[in-house]
């Protein structure tokens, strides 16, 4: 057997590929990155070094530069601190780095202090850069940094097409943005660039024109970006001197002067450098408005001729009847003069019934009469495209075909990701974050469907996809996800309104795509269509999603505390206290949804086994019962306790834990959890987990320290924070304050997040205590044990009576309890002498042998 294995070829290494994936997978998502972790390596692949030099001359044509612009003499810009701020605050995550390596990950966190401008110097810095920037105050080296680009060729699988992608400093994209915000025209006739909707709206635009009896002609730019003549969009500039005139400097140091873009190695080193004369590069910022503004001349002497052309970025469709589809080629040529050259191969004509010849500008175009794919979704050529047809029963199910076969692509294409995501080697955790990234893919789709007998199921058989892998990555039958409606209110419903966040698509897709075809009927307007008035307030997908779902919890009657503050489940595991392990993060979703593994545990007050209890019940149970849900209030409230010291601590904030010096009046022991001094002020901090209203247990704890903080000038701190993770608005508000006077900008949203996730694995240690002494006991079954065993009635009896104080007597104790009840104390510490002083005796009348020692920590543990 050994000669065999030795005999045989090596296969590849499994250890190393699964640890670089994991790897990989654990760096995306500290950055936030999840939508990233499945996409990169599988739809995109990098063009090989040969023959590398000459495809770049072919993607960068060279021509002369323009002239530069005429700058306008004036007051310079004022640049304040606060736009920088957010304009570095809007950069995108998880951006390549040009030369310098300046990223929106590195830039950020020098930014992110609350102290004003005034107070550190490094803000007057910022500004004074950022101001010589804008007016190009710049020496030479400085201006050939902001001239040079990294340039990234790719290529799509199954496809000869090559994208050019230069990466401008980020230093040059924040400039731009500053200027950008300040002045703006509007777009041209037919774009949806700066319209609410983007490119979705251009969906229900061609349908429109489709149930009109209009053809949809669909033209493709070749290289687009890279081939724009620079000189008429300089005219244009020109011609709106009086607005854009500060934009100037800038655009003559990119667009008047020679760029490069640079290409590397693997290693880092410099292969070739292709100099950049003409049109404009993806990856700068002023790439896509340029485009724009390339556009507005030509589109605008279309438009005066009657021709309003519909177009998203460089894919342009216009609008017109069979009968002049010859107009075609005067649209092409006035895009030509402007550099964009139209790839006839992939030029398309939908038309509800093909006429019998095309004119001699489209002789290669495809002709499109079925339901066809157009901007990632569906359109349905033809005016009675759901009509039945009594002569043709057939046609009805054929057209239904057609239209399964346009969707199959993206309902394919979802459905190997969510396989994929499932494969995936990395925690629960990651792939819950992927998971709840992948359902917005499918927002864009299901909302621009037009509305058919069909589109309501490749709603639903979506959704059933994301369901689907969300049983399997928490181990939940799908049939009790499917059928149980409670179930689906909590996990459609948003995390930060205590549920867990996945988006019911067939509940939201009708009121979605109303409000996107209300922000369609201004452009529709434009190219002459008439849209039906939406009668209904347009708002966001969040906001439809958020209203839905309070509604089926006011039907349901269940009701969630709202969330002030961001979820654990919306954080990133960048750190050791926010990754949460497999087991506690399958019993963190399973304990919101309601549904509790029941332990095989006996309670003590109940005398019932509750392994016997549904999930549900079991949930209820421990919710409420001061026996077993005790043990889950004690660990809890410990862990949160030890995690809001650690993290004053961290963030240089003074504080105490279970300060010794601090009781209460007329109490020897208790008194705040922990203190903490900012300043002149002493907050006494309290944590309180309750399953009820958190600003009550506010309140309470407010009330009850009141008398300290009268005598002492401190000031009350109760943490309330419920079993869901709700942390009370009040409370939030003193930490603010605590972190405004602390100068510590990260203090409230780490502390958030690490009470949250102790929260969670204080539950789950809870839960394994519970397990523990329920296999415990029945392992002890039988023994018969020293006299410390007896101890348990006592002590409950004394656990009893302290619950019970101030309450009126209960009328069947025994006489023998009523004695006890008329002649104990009511402070805490006699209890405590009592209990101790019961267990000393105990213990001297005992044997000392292993048995009664293990049934003495028991009884203590009871």
């Amino acid at each position: 057997m050994l000669r065999e294995k030795l005999s045989q070829t090596p296969g590849p290494r499994e250890g190393a590929p699964r640890a670089s994936e994991e790897r990989r997978a654990e760096t995306l998502a500290a950055r936030g990155l999840f939508d990233k972790i499945l996409g990169t390596g599988k739809g995109v692949r990098a063009l090989p070094p040969e023959g590398r030099e000459k495809c770049v001359e072919n993607l960068f044509p060279q021509s002369p530069l323009p002239n530069p612009l005429a700058i306008p003499a004036g007051p310079p810009i004022e640049i304040e601190v606060s736009e920088i701020f957010e304009e570095i605050r809007r950069l995108k995550r998880g951006k390549a780095a040009a030369l310098t390596g300046w990223t929106r990950e590195l830039l950020f966190p020098l930014v992110a202090s609350p102290a004003s401008a005034a107070s550190r110097p490094f803000f007057g810095f910022l500004r004074a850069f950022f101001s010589d920037i804008v007016v190009c105050s710049l020496s030479g080296p400085e201006r050939d940094l902001l001239q040079r680009g990294v340039l990234t060729l790719l290529g799509y699988e199954g496809s000869q097409k090559v994208r050019p992608i230069v990466v401008k400093e980020t230093f040059l994209k924040v400039a731009l943005r500053l200027l950008l915000r300040r002045f703006s025209l509007p777009p041209p006739p037919g774009s949806v660039f700066g319209r609410p909707g983007g490119s979705a709206i251009g969906v229900p635009i061609a349908q429109a024109a489709l149930d009109n009896g209009l053809a949809v002609v669909c033209l493709d730019a070749v290289n687009a970006f890279n081939t724009i003549n620079r000189h008429g969009v300089f005219t244009f500039l020109e011609q709106n001197s009086s607005t854009l005139s500060p934009l100037f400097p800038l655009l003559n140091l990119i667009y008047s002067e020679v760029n490069y873009a640079c290409a590397f190695s693997s290693g880092g080193g410099l292969v070739f450098t292709q100099a950049v004369t003409t049109g404009t590069s993806q990856g700068c910022v002023s790439g896509p408005v340029f485009l724009e503004w390339a556009k507005t001349t030509p589109l605008r002497r279309l438009a005066s001729l009657g021709m309003v052309v519909p177009s998203v970025s460089d894919d342009f469709f216009p609008l017109l009847p069979p009968a002049l589809l010859s107009k075609t080629k005067k649209i092409v040529e006035e895009l030509g003069k402007i550099g964009l050259k139209m790839n006839a191969a992939k030029t398309r004509v939908m038309i509800p019934s093909p006429p019998p010849t095309l004119p001699p500008e489209l002789a290669e175009a495809t002709v499109e009469s079925s339901p066809c794919s157009f901007l990632g979704s569906v359109v349905f050529p033809g005016v009675a495209r759901f009509a039945a047809d009594a002569s043709c029963p057939s046609r009805g199910e054929g057209r239904m075909q057609q239209f399964l076969a346009a969707a199959a692509k993206t309902i394919e294409k979802n459905e190997i990701v969510l396989s994929s995501l499932l494969d995936l080697r990395c925690s629960i955790q990651i792939k819950f974050a992927i998971l709840r990234t992948i359902q917005w893919r499918n927002i864009y789709f299901i909302t621009t469907l037009p509305s058919s007998p069909w589109t309501a199921s490749i709603t639903r058989i979506l959704e059933e996809m994301i369901l689907k892998t969300f049983a399997s990555l928490f181990s939940l039958p799908f049939s009790k996800v499917e059928k149980d409606l409670d179930l689906q209110v909590r996990i459609f419903s948003p995390s930060e309104d205590g549920g867990l966040g996945l988006v019911p698509l067939s509940w939201v897709r009708e009121e979605v795509a109303a409000g996107l075809v209300g922000r369609a009927a201004a452009l529709a307007a434009e190219v002459g269509l008439v849209f039906p008035e939406v009668k209904n307030e347009i708002v966001g997908i969040k906001m439809i999603w958020k209203r839905i779902m309070v509604e089926r919890r006011k039907e349901m009657g269940c009701g969630v505390a709202k969330m002030y503050h961001k979820s654990w489940m919306e954080e990133w595991p960048n750190r050791p206290l926010t990754k949460l392990e497999n087991e506690v993060c399958t019993f963190a979703v399973w304990y919101r949804m309601g549904l509790f593994s029941p332990p095989d545990y006996v309670c003590l007050i109940l005398h019932q086994n509750l392994k016997t209890m549904t999930p549900e019940k079991c949930f209820q149970h421990l919710e409420s019962c001061s026996s077993c849900g005790g043990i889950f209030f004690h660990i809890r409230h410990e862990k949160i306790n030890n995690v809001i010291h650690k993290t004053f601590r961290y963030h240089n904030v003074p504080s105490e834990c279970n300060p010794p010096d601090f009781p209460l009046p007329d109490n020897s022991r208790g008194g705040p959890d922990f203190v903490v001094f900012v300043g002149s002020k002493v907050y006494c901090g309290d944590v309180v987990v309750t399953k009820n209203k958190t600003s009550t247990a506010y309140r309470k704890k407010v009330h009850t320290y009141q008398s300290l903080c009268d005598l002492t000038g401190f000031e009350p701190f109760p943490f309330a924070i419920s079993t869901m993770g709700s942390i009370d608005f009040k409370s939030l508000e003193i930490l603010k304050a605590i972190a405004s006077v602390s100068a510590s900008p990260f203090l409230v949203g780490d502390l958030v997040a690490h009470a949250q996730f102790e929260m969670l694995r204080g539950m789950f240690a809870a839960s394994s205590v519970l397990r523990a002494r329920g296999l415990r006991s029945s392992n002890l079954s039988g023994v018969v044990f020293p006299s410390p065993v007896v101890l348990s009635p006592p002590i409950a009896t004394v656990q009893s009576q302290s619950n019970v104080q101030g309450q009126s007597k209960d009328q069947e104790c025994t006489k023998e309890c009523e004695e006890e009840e008329a002649t104990k104390v009511s402070t805490t510490q006699d209890l405590k002498h009592r209990i101790e002083n019961i267990n000393q005796n105990s213990n001297n009348n005992a044997t000392k042998d292993p048995e009664s020692e293990h049934a003495n920590s028991l009884n203590s543990e009871l």
